[in-house]
């Protein structure tokens, strides 16, 4: 398009916008007006004709009516309007229709660029969109697909205006085009002033007082405003009366509780403070009568209870079937003034009472059905496998009132396991004393740091070591003092404070660290000990120890039991909850004791027994057996060490059953550089206050060959037959005949006792492959292969069955003429069963790890047997050449 004679209008004509333009032209294009003229003419180079010239110079104007829609139809044709000033004829009708033509082309080609270029900015006046503006109809035709929408979005607009008496809004096309695109129900009125160009001048208009109200529906949203903050203060007056009485009523609820909290304290310190008399009554008349007690019939009741903390009992695997493995407690009715019931963690298969019913017949009872409950708490499977028997018995109530039942009328007490405050509660609950350790004095001597105290107080030996430590940085300068104070100890043993299980427990070498090397070389070179017992050169070595054990000590330190604490850092924080306790360990240790003892509620004090533990052949902190009687140490020392602790024991309130730890060694001095003869030494380790089961294995070995222990020695001896009474009977004897008879004969103790019995005994063997032996076939097999008791001799293996063999967990007992011949039946026994299942078990299909310690009891008996015939051989070999 050319345009010619451009003529712009005034200013006043033109609509005047409120709002300055940013285009280049710097107005709206839109509302600019345009006069339009053909271009003039340009002379011809020929000289038309004549005619032909009249025609052109004459000027017409063409006038097209068209048609639209709603219209007449009417077709007026095109008719030429002659120019005045010329009279040269009617113009030809070909030339005007194609001059139409060109010009309705101009105009759609207006339009498209209309609808291209343009910002599509519509003006809504006083609520109504002014939809004749070239600019609102070109952006109602690019949003035809959308315009409904489109139009929704129009009338929220316009509604919006007209609820404020808005007068003039100008309204951005795109950016409504985008709020119309979005599928929303509704839009807010935010969203919408954002399609406003002219928002400031609107926002402050619909800001102002009262605008909301000058619409065309002001009196009826005024009416709406007054009503609703009415309703509103009267809504807020009623809330605040109901948040009154919700608070009232809270604060009598909280009152209520409280008062029934305090009550309910109450309650239950008059419930500890009934129970504690309870406990007190029923321990004291138990102490009292303890003596007629015992010599009169009475019920025992066995409750083998584990009542450990609760990550002890967490780490243990099969933690039922080791409550079960006491089993020998059945032996007790071989009193006949003592009735058993046993309770069991779970329900005993027929087999299983069958055989400790045929077990009690061999040893000597005629009617054990009568003497013997066997009892289990009907809600064991409810509960978690690690809960602990005694609680487990606790929530049983028909078991309680069996108990009650049978216990109606006599003498009876309570025997647990690992005591713990279920097992007092237990005793309370069927108003039964307990035979045992008060279990609040548990917490004081049930540890090792408490252990040390009693043999301190009963002044037996123990290892040079702390106690009651609680931190890294104090273990850490504890064990910097110990190695300055005893140069010459290079492995130290931390063990947790609490540790029923025995397994937290970690070494260390002092060796190691290059400043105590150092040091003991220069004590060696100077050959003078009382250098080094200077105040100031002890703590000049404490702090080089200090430093460098700091850095290294993670590195140095290794748990003895890493299935259970792989690493030092899984171990540190049961340190420094419960405590743990340091103790030097023997560099030649010739064995492991354990002496148990029973503390009568009257005072009395008796070593029942004395066994040597059997090690682990790869962990040496290991128990995988009890030997029967100990060789390595006297009994002697042992008896006399262990009546010490147990009369520090009964001082300190505590009775029943216990067990002692001791270690043997050499210990050899070294004086000025020089060492001196080694020296045996037996140091007190720990103390369990309890019924062990190396305890309750000298009690079925008793029960089973009826052999008597003899006190001086330890060791256990069968009854020599009745003598054959004599044919001739003489006349009878005065009394002082009689006194006479007995001063001349009487003989040493050796010669009023048979012959000597040993054992060993396995409380524990497990192996997952057992459980594909049938019963009947396992013992049979054991008779065919020789692996049986002989009731004549008291010779031979006797198995003690925790649970079916499907666990794959037995107990073995192995008594022979020695402790050779006690090794040689267990080594046969162990690879009997090693030949049927197999020595190592398949790996867990999802751990992977063999389960089961029958590859280590077995590697145990194997080197002690072996050990036993080089000994043999080699005193057959000194005897041989002595001889020569």
């Amino acid at each position: 398009m050319q345009n010619s004679k451009l003529r712009l209008y005034d200013r006043s004509e033109q609509p005047v916008k409120s709002q300055p333009y940013m285009n280049s032209s710097g107005f709206n294009v839109a509302s600019l007006k345009l006069d339009l003229a053909p271009p003039p003419t340009e002379p011809d180079a020929v000289p038309p004709t004549r005619p032909a010239v009249a025609r052109k110079r004459k000027s017409t104007v063409a006038t097209v009516q068209l048609s639209f829609p709603g219209a007449k139809d009417e077709l007026v044709d095109a008719v030429p309007v002659e120019d005045p000033a010329t009279d040269d004829g009617p113009i030809e009708p070909t030339d005007t229709i194609d001059e139409l033509r060109n010009n309705v082309e101009k105009i759609r080609g207006y339009n498209d660029l209309l609808d291209t270029y343009s910002l599509h900015q519509f003006i809504i006046r006083k609520g109504q969109t002014l939809s004749e503006t070239p600019e609102f109809i070109s952006f109602k035709r690019i949003t035809e697909d959308l315009w409904g929408s489109v139009s929704m979005a129009i009338r929220e607009l316009e509604t919006l205006l007209v609820h404020y008496s808005v007068p003039l809004a100008y309204i951005d096309g795109q950016k409504l085009l985008k709020i119309a695109a979005m599928d929303a129900v509704s839009r807010s009125k935010s969203e919408l002033l954002t399609c406003v160009l002219n928002v400031d001048e609107v926002t402050t208009f619909m800001a102002r007082p009262g605008q909301r109200f000058k619409g065309g529906d002001g009196r009826h949203a005024a009416a709406i405003v007054i009503q609703s903050v009415y309703r509103m203060h009267r809504t807020r007056r009623l809330l605040r009366q109901h948040h009154g009485h919700s608070y009232a009523t809270h604060i009598q609820r909280v009152y209520r509780t409280y008062k029934c909290v305090k009550d309910i304290q109450v309650k239950l310190r008059l419930a500890r403070e009934a129970d504690a008399r309870t406990w007190e009554t029923q321990m004291t008349t138990f102490h009292a009568n303890w003596d007629k007690i015992k010599m009169q019939r009475r019920v025992v009741v066995h409750v083998p209870s584990f009542s450990a903390e609760e990550r002890a009992r967490l780490n243990m695997d099969n933690f039922a079937i080791r409550q079960n493995l006491q089993m020998a407690r059945l032996c007790a009715i071989a009193d006949p003034n003592v009735d058993v019931i046993y309770i069991s963690p779970f329900e005993l298969s027929v087999d299983i009472q069958k055989y400790m019913m045929r077990l009690l017949q061999l040893g000597g009872v005629a009617d054990p059905h009568s003497r013997v409950r066997m009892l289990h708490p009907e809600n064991a499977e409810r509960f978690p496998e690690h809960f602990s028997l005694a609680t487990i018995l606790l929530y049983s109530p028909h078991c309680l009132k069996k108990i009650k039942r049978y216990v109606r009328g006599k003498e009876a007490y309570i025997v647990a396991g690992t005591v713990g405050p279920e097992d007092k509660r237990l005793a309370i609950r069927l108003q039964l004393p307990l035979l045992g350790m008060d279990p609040d004095r548990a917490l004081l001597y049930g540890t090792r740091s408490g252990a040390k105290r009693l043999f301190t107080q009963a002044d037996v030996n123990i290892p040079y070591g702390a106690h009651d430590i609680y931190d890294e940085d104090e273990l850490i300068l504890s064990l910097a003092k110990l190695t300055a104070a005893n140069l010459h100890q290079g492995m130290w043993l931390i063990k947790l404070d609490a540790d029923p299980s025995d397994t937290g427990l970690a070494a260390i070498d002092m060796h190691a660290l290059e400043c105590v090397n150092k040091v003991r070389a220069e004590k060696r070179a100077m050959k003078n000990d009382e250098y080094y017992s200077q105040p100031n050169i002890k703590e000049g070595i404490v702090r080089a120890i200090v430093a460098e054990l700091s850095e290294q000590f993670h590195r140095l330190i290794s748990p003895c039991f890493p299935d259970v604490y792989p690493t030092w850092q899984h171990m540190r924080p049961v340190v420094n909850r419960i405590g743990a306790v340091i103790e030097a360990y023997p560099p030649k240790v010739l064995a492991r004791v354990r002496a148990n003892v029973f503390i009568e509620p009257s005072g009395g004090v008796h070593v029942t027994s004395a066994q040597e533990q059997l090690m682990h052949v790869k962990n040496k902190h290991q128990s995988v057996g009890a030997v029967y009687p100990p060789t390595a140490v006297p009994y002697a020392a042992i008896r006399g060490a262990s009546l010490a602790v147990a009369q520090a024991m009964y001082a300190s309130g505590i009775i029943g059953y216990a067990s002692i730890d001791y270690v043997a060694f050499l210990d050899v001095k070294t004086v000025n550089g020089k060492a001196g003869p080694p020296h045996l030494r037996l140091w007190a380790l720990q103390l369990l206050p309890c019924l062990t089961p190396t305890a309750m294995s000298f009690v079925l070995f008793t029960f089973l060959s009826c052999a008597t222990l003899d006190a001086a020695t330890g060791r256990s001896f069968l009854p020599l037959p009745a003598p054959r009474p004599s044919s001739l009977a003489g006349p009878p004897a005065t009394e002082t005949q009689l006194a006479v008879e007995k001063i001349l004969g009487e003989s040493s103790p050796a010669a009023t006792m048979g012959a000597e019995r040993a054992y060993i005994a396995h409380e524990y063997i497990f192996h997952p492959n057992m459980a594909t032996l049938q019963y009947a076939v396992f013992f049979n097999m054991c008779r065919v292969h020789g692996v049986s008791f002989d009731l004549q001799k008291s010779i031979g293996a006797a198995f003690v069955l925790a649970d079916s063999l499907t666990a794959g967990v037995v107990g073995l007992l192995c008594i022979g003429e020695s402790d050779k011949e006690a090794v040689r039946l267990t080594r046969a026994a162990l690879e009997l069963i090693g030949d049927q299942v197999g020595v190592q078990p398949a790996p867990d299909a999802l751990t992977g790890e063999r389960l089961g310690n029958f590859a280590a009891v077995l590697g145990a008996i194997r080197l002690r047997h072996d050990d036993m015939v080089k000994r043999a051989k080699k005193a057959r070999s000194n005897t041989s050449a002595c001889l020569v």
